[in-house]
């Protein structure tokens, strides 16, 4: 069996460039067979004098041969960035952690964060075999899965919608109100109007009231303000990253 049969989505990033296949990983040397029969013997195995994308090669041997998921732990985000770009080019798709993020990059490390949550509390099928993370990304905690669920809402057109009390409760959320909705995180209301973006989800939402009743349900571009697509119902996740770090 080959490992692209083991493995049916060799090949892709996880920016979903498609750069090689990871049957054509080179062939195992010596060295790798020892790995892999001390990892056999005893569960665990150090490697030593292993350099730059050779450590890579070496991850996407063995995730490509395991069948089990693989955390690879880097020491910065950048440096697992960089490490997820390498098993790419050996054909082993990675997702990346990243830490939480302040600055400018917060919403986007919020979502990658939050995704990752919900993808590896998924079905089985549907996980990521290989994980990238920094040290300081698995130091910071996620929501809880009961929590993460409790942040799914289901929005029906027709149905009522309290406004005031959904915005208040994004508002408590971590969401800003602002005028216009550009980035994940915030929320306006202008008149019968509410944007929503969340910070789990690709694209805003736009819910349009009549009175009481939810008119209608969108999600749109936020840099031109149009519509992408109608819905006639939409859940979505309203979490955010917000889980208190662990004393000590």
């Amino acid at each position: 069996e080959s490992s692209q049969a083991r493995n049916p989505n060799a090949g892709t990033s996880s920016a979903g460039t498609t750069l090689s296949d990871a049957s054509a990983l080179p062939r195992p040397t010596d060295d790798y067979r020892r790995i892999l029969r001390s990892l056999d013997r005893t569960g665990r195995i150090s490697v030593g004098n292993v350099w730059g994308a050779g450590q890579a090669l070496v991850a996407a041997q063995l995730a490509a041969e395991l069948d089990a998921p693989v955390l690879a732990v880097a020491s910065t985000d950048g440096e697992a960035e960089n490490f997820a770009l390498d098993l790419a080019a050996f054909g082993v798709p990675a997702r990346t952690f990243p830490a939480r993020d302040p600055g400018a990059k917060g919403a986007h490390a919020t979502r990658q964060r939050l995704e990752l949550a919900q993808a590896l509390a998924g079905p089985p099928e549907s996980r990521p075999r290989v994980v990238v993370a920094s040290l300081l990304a698995l130091v910071q905690p996620l929501p809880r899965l009961k929590d993460l669920e409790s942040e799914f809402v289901r929005f029906i057109v027709g149905d009522v919608l309290d406004v005031q009390r959904l915005l208040a409760r994004l508002v408590k959320a971590g969401y800003t109100r602002e005028p216009l909705v550009e980035s994940p995180g915030q929320v306006s209301l202008r008149g019968d109007i509410l944007d929503v973006f969340p910070f789990a989800t690709a694209d805003p939402v736009r819910i349009e009231m009549f009175e009481e009743e939810i008119e209608s349900l969108r999600t749109f571009d936020p840099a031109e303000q149009r519509s992408i697509d109608r819905h006639d119902d939409l859940e979505v996740c309203l979490a955010s990253d917000t889980a208190e770090d662990e004393p000590g």
